[in-house]
């Protein structure tokens, strides 16, 4: 019986730990972000960082965990647009990439603004 009661007692404390899958992508995506250095030229990680912030900005599949595979594209990266579908399959969507500049960091996709440098502050994760 005790056993029992210690069971439940785990698994309560458990999933409050785990918390919403989409604030656990928007703090992975903070915490990357928060380790770009712009004055040094951007690198791949770091444009990772800079993609899957602006995704979480203006993201065409707001709500659900979007985030970006990069490739190099000569003086710029590219973020292919992946988001994470029903039953945590990610699913790459036909649309065309997020561009983040190599030297500048800055950012752009033909479905959101052009930006200068990318902040998760008053983030939107849900709608």
């Amino acid at each position: 019986m005790i056993i029992n009661k210690c069971f439940v007692f785990l698994l309560t404390v458990l999933l409050f730990a785990c918390g919403s899958p989409y604030s656990s992508h928007h703090d992975k995506v903070k915490l990357a972000l928060d380790q770009v250095d712009y004055g040094d030229g951007i690198s791949k990680t770091e444009a990772k960082a800079i993609a899957d912030a602006y995704l979480i900005h203006y993201g065409k599949y707001k709500g659900r965990a979007s985030y970006a595979k990069i490739s190099d594209g000569g003086g710029q990266w590219f973020g292919e647009v992946i988001v994470v579908m029903q039953l945590a399959s990610p699913v790459i969507v036909d649309m065309p990439p997020v561009v983040v500049n190599k030297v500048s960091g800055e950012v752009s996709w033909k479905f959101g603004p052009f930006i200068e440098r990318i902040t998760l502050e008053d983030a939107q994760t849900s709608t």
